[in-house]
């Protein structure tokens, strides 16, 4: 079963573009902008989760198990997603 997600800014407005999304982030962690790739693959590992049915706590519990530098980035960014965001996450046949 296909499952999906879309996030929508807390401030208003429409749908999210996943491509903006990941340059607010770039721009959070102070990275460079891949022109294939998510940084730190949060749409692979975060936007995955949620559309599965998890949540942004249950996401950060996870993270937060591990000492790891790029961990805390995952948190930084299920952080900032939190504070910016709603989600929306469904499934189909």
């Amino acid at each position: 079963m296909p499952n999906h997600v879309n996030f929508y800014p807390k401030a208003g407005g429409t749908k999210a573009d996943f491509v903006a999304i990941d340059e607010e982030l770039c721009e959070l962690l102070g990275k460079e902008i891949h022109p294939k790739h998510w940084v730190n693959n949060w749409y692979n590992c975060i936007a995955f989760d949620l559309a599965c049915g998890s949540s942004f706590d249950k996401l950060r519990g996870h993270y937060a198990r591990y000492d790891d530098p790029e961990d805390k980035e995952m948190i930084k960014i299920i952080d900032y997603l939190d504070d910016n965001y709603t989600f929306l996450a469904w499934a189909t046949r």
